[in-house]
Formats: C-alpha cells, sequence, structure tokens
C-alpha cells in the first residue's frame, strides 16, 4: 500500500495539496506544521478518501491533538505535529488540502509498524503544484518504485507521461482519466510496463491544469523511503519517438463487417465502425510481424506469450490526441470518435447502427491535438461494392489444400486475407496470423499449403477476406507500415508510420484442420 504527501505554506488562502494520506492497518500519518514567523498564524486541513475509479468523497480524519482542522492555530516561531489514530484495522487511502497563513511551511511522515518488525518511517517535504514533474524511478536490484497522484482541480484532467530509462529507450503512455478531485496510487512495473526492470526519468504532464504527485521506492523486502520529484512548467523535456528506436504507429480504419458474401446486400451485417489508436513500440516490438516468414504474398505471423501477459507485439503505449471528429454522409453533425482511457492510454472508437456508414462515402477525420498528439486531418472513401464470390462455399480450412478466394467489387485496390488461430496449453496462449495482400483487380488468389502448414488445428479458426484501400507499405495482422497518416507528435517530429483505411470485410468462424 501507499500512503502520503504534503505542502508548504504560502499566504492565507493559498492551497496546498497533501498527495498522500494514510490510516489504519499498519499505516499512521504524522502532519508537521511550522511557523516560521514573528507573528501567531493559522492553517486549515481538509481531506477526501478514495472510493473507486479515482474519485474520492469528504473524509472525516480525525487527530489526536485537534479537535477540528478549521483554523489551527500556530504560535509564532513554533511547530504542531498533528497525528492520525492509525488504529483502524482496515486502511483508508486519500488525500488532504491545506490552506495556511503566511509563513506555515510543512512536511509529512507517515509511519508504517508492520506486526514483528520494527517501525519504518519516511519523510517528505512540502512542494507546490505543477502542470509538469518529473519523477526519478529505478525497478532495478529488487527495488520498485511507486507514487500517489491527485487532481485537486474542479475537472478530469489528462495526465500524459514521457518515460526515458537509462539506457536511453524513450516511451509514452497516458494515465486513465483522473475525476476532479481524483487520487490514484500505483507502482512503476504496474502502470508502466516499459518501466520494469529499469531505472530513468518519468516526467507527468498536462495541457491544462495542475496536480501533485508523491514520489516512493520499496526495497524487495517491504521497506520503503520517499524520493524526491521536480516540479516544472513549459512543454515536455523528454520528446521525441524513442531516442533508442521506438515506433509510433496512427492505426486508424473505417467499415463494414458482414457474416455473408460482401455488400451489397447489407443483411446480415454484423458492425460498423470508425475506430484506432496511436501506439508507441519499441523497435523490437514494432519489427516482431515483419520479420515473419513468407510465402508468395503471405505472411505468417506467430507469437506465444503468458495468458495474463502482453502480446509481444501490441505498443507499450498508447498517446493521447485529444479530441477526434468526424463527419461524412449519415453522421450527426459533430460527431466524436469516444475516447476510452486504459492502463497503457487511450483508444478511439465509434460504433455507429448498422447500415449508416454510406458505401462509397467519404468519412473525414479531425484531430483537435491533444497532449501527445497534435493537430491533424485525414479522410478516406469507403469502397462501393465487394463480394467474395465463392464464400458460402469456403466452410473449413484444410491445411494441407490451398485456399482459393475470388472476389468482385469497385471502389478498392488491395484485398486481404486473414486467417487466425489460437491455441492454449496452460498458461500460455499461441496466436497464429496468415495475412496475404494482393492487388484488388487479380479477383482471385489462392492461398498456399506452405502458408496455411503454419496454422494450427482448431475448431474456432477465423477468416476474413478484406477489401481495402491501399495505403502503401506491408501489411502484416496486427499493423502496416505505410505512411499516408502521420501526424505530427507535440514533442516535435511525427509519428512514423499510419494509415487511415476504409474497408469492407467479410468475416467467418471456422474448423482449421
Amino acid at each position: 500500500m501507499l500512503f502520503l504527501c504534503l505542502f508548504s505554506g504560502a499566504a492565507w488562502g493559498q492551497v496546498q495539496i497533501i498527495a498522500q494520506i494514510v490510516d489504519g492497518e499498519v499505516w499512521q500519518t504524522t502532519i508537521v506544521l511550522t511557523n516560521t514567523t514573528a507573528a501567531p498564524a493559522n492553517a486549515s486541513l481538509s481531506f477526501f478518501q478514495e472510493i473507486a475509479g479515482f474519485a474520492t468523497q469528504p473524509w472525516n480524519l480525525t487527530f489526536a491533538e485537534v479537535a477540528s482542522t478549521a483554523s489551527i492555530p500556530i504560535p509564532a516561531g513554533a511547530s504542531l505535529f498533528l497525528h492520525t489514530p492509525g488504529v483502524a484495522p482496515d486502511l483508508k487511502v486519500g488525500w488532504g488540502m491545506m490552506t495556511a497563513g503566511a509563513g506555515v511551511v510543512a512536511y509529512a511522515i507517515f509511519t508504517k509498524r508492520p506486526q514483528g518488525l520494527p517501525a519504518q518511517v519516511g519523510t517528505s517535504p512540502a512542494s507546490p503544484s505543477s502542470a509538469r514533474i518529473l519523477v526519478p524511478f529505478d525497478n532495478t536490484s529488487g527495488n520498485t518504485a511507486a507514487m500517489a497522484i491527485v487532481n485537486a482541480s474542479g475537472a478530469a484532467e489528462t495526465v500524459s507521461v514521457n518515460i526515458r530509462t537509462t539506457g536511453g529507450t524513450v516511451s509514452q503512455a497516458t494515465l486513465p482519466s483522473i475525476p476532479a478531485q481524483g487520487h490514484a496510487a500505483f507502482t512503476f512495473p504496474a502502470q508502466f510496463p516499459a518501466s520494469a526492470n529499469q531505472s530513468g526519468l518519468a516526467e507527468f504532464y498536462v495541457a491544462s491544469g495542475t496536480f501533485n504527485i508523491l514520489s516512493l521506492s520499496f526495497t524487495q523486502a517491504g521497506s520503503l523511503t520517499t524520493a524526491p520529484v521536480y516540479n516544472g512548467n513549459g512543454p515536455p523535456i523528454i520528446t521525441g519517438g524513442g531516442a533508442a528506436g521506438s515506433i509510433t504507429f496512427a492505426g486508424f480504419a473505417i467499415g463494414k463487417v458482414t457474416a455473408n458474401a460482401g455488400f451489397p446486400p447489407l443483411v446480415p451485417e454484423l458492425t460498423e465502425s470508425a475506430s484506432g489508436q496511436f501506439g508507441l513500440y519499441t523497435a523490437a516490438e514494432w519489427a516482431l510481424p515483419y520479420s515473419a516468414p513468407t510465402v508468395d504474398a503471405c505472411n505468417m505471423f506467430s507469437r506465444s506469450y503468458q495468458v495474463t501477459g502482453k502480446d509481444p507485439s501490441s505498443p507499450d503505449s498508447l498517446l493521447d490526441a485529444g479530441t477526434i471528429a468526424i463527419s461524412g454522409p449519415n453522421l450527426a453533425p459533430g460527431a466524436v470518435l469516444t475516447k476510452y482511457s486504459l492502463p497503457s492510454g487511450p483508444i478511439y472508437s465509434l460504433m455507429p447502427t448498422a447500415g449508416t456508414l454510406a458505401l462509397g462515402g467519404t468519412y473525414a477525420l479531425t484531430g483537435s491535438g491533444g497532449t501527445q498528439i497534435g493537430p491533424f486531418n485525414i479522410s478516406a472513401t469507403l469502397p462501393s461494392s465487394f463480394m467474395v464470390t465463392n464464400w458460402d462455399a469456403i466452410t473449413a480450412i484444410n491445411r494441407a489444400t490451398p485456399l482459393q478466394i475470388s472476389w468482385t467489387g469497385t471502389g478498392f485496390d488491395r484485398l486481404v486475407i486473414t486467417i487466425s488461430g489460437q491455441t492454449s496449453s496452460g498458461s500460455t496462449n499461441t496466436n497464429v496470423n496468415v495475412t496475404c495482400a494482393v492487388a484488388a483487380n487479380l479477383g482471385t488468389y489462392t492461398v498456399p499449403t506452405a502458408a496455411l502448414a503454419y496454422l494450427p488445428a482448431t475448431a474456432t479458426g477465423y477468416l476474413s477476406v478484406t477489401a481495402a484501400v491501399n495505403g502503401g507499405g506491408t501489411v502484416t495482422a496486427v499493423s502496416s507500415s505505410g505512411t499516408a497518416f502521420t501526424p505530427p507528435l507535440v514533442g516535435g517530429g511525427s509519428t512514423n508510420y499510419g494509415q487511415f483505411i476504409p474497408y469492407l470485410a467479410s468475416n467467418k468462424q471456422l474448423t482449421i484442420q
């Protein structure tokens, strides 16, 4: 568990934030107020207890030395020590706010008293709120970095993160949205996988507003110490798409999916969507699918990983682009892609009712610009028609027999065939994707058995045949190396790769034997 921060004095009416308060279980917190002037002064304290989703509620935290935390008098040239009870069986976590008289300064002491072990004590000096905070971290040699963060404002905040390891690798992330008066506490390895077993510097910043951070470090034995953080203003100083070879990719698409042979007819149309994300990959993660073996026009990409782990080809973090508006036929004026906050950052998606998107219609994405991706505008035109002419005849995939796919349609110049199979053994998943990208004007393509042989035998295989507009580059099951959509990075430069792909797709589940 994590615990507490503090504050420094200022003129009466100035607010200082206590980034973490804990009381109960094995924790107890002491707040030390010091009046550095030759005249009496006052300080008021209020507290907020974390409940769920980083939200808080008012917290009537008591102290042994005072009956009320409103207008606490502090004599001239004196210190006052306020102790939380620390006897409750359940731990409560939150943050505090101090309004102090001129010349009042403060620091916090937090004490951990594990049963049968010596007490452990840490202190943290006061620091003002800031729009940008630098936090050194060390997750090596059994150490674990942790932190608490508070948004004391009246509006939700999105906090962006740049991380540079000691080895020079740069990655970006975005914290889940922190609500007004919200509070969050976490360890670095859990929140930022790129920091696991690494040391370095993390930079937290917001486009508007301010926040506070408490930094902590735990040893493998569970002992703790607080660590300094460094407040600043102005633009981020850890910039770029990765000093040690990191890759940024803008992957967006708009289209329609059906379980039948194609469009039209539209029944049964399964889904329509406009969605995507801005991914930040290490060079190794990005290269993984492109280094997979190939046969003719097909890429055979296989990877294994723990069921609860990360797909090794997925990005370490997702970048914030602010609000993304979408316009085009049958969409309401002012429509936007919904922004979903994940631990690794935001994804963007709009799922219109089936039949909304117009065949042959042109749709535009307009990005306002966020904390990591700058403003952009890009458009794409859906194919006008698409039909897999032998769709109904494909009822299973025999890996020993070539698979022929034939099609017709207009308004697209690339045809992508993807066959996927997954198997599990104990706690390990193995995913295999065979992806074949060919020119649309061929009208037919046969997936060779040498490619099909990479697939596992499974009763829940998937076949997808997609008509799309060629965005350039090499296509894999998880990304493409086209550069038709490369919006600017706030820290300088542009995304390395990106596409906004319009498509029509026919998907089905079948047996791979």
